[in-house]
């Protein structure tokens, strides 16, 4: 899952990155840069959770 979405948000960068002079770009990279950051947030506090046992 983590995979997929890494390599969507890369895909667009990159297809971004290869489209200039668009006007929407600033804001998409801005966009995909708060998702990353987002994620690796969630995945922070998800391994600071202690693990239960089953």
């Amino acid at each position: 899952n983590n995979l997929f979405m890494l390599t969507s948000i890369f895909g667009s960068l990159f297809s971004v990155l290869l489209i200039k002079g668009e006007h929407f770009t600033i804001n998409l990279m801005l966009g995909l840069i708060l998702v990353v950051l987002g994620i690796g947030i969630l995945n922070m506090e998800e391994r600071k959770k202690p693990q239960l046992p089953d």
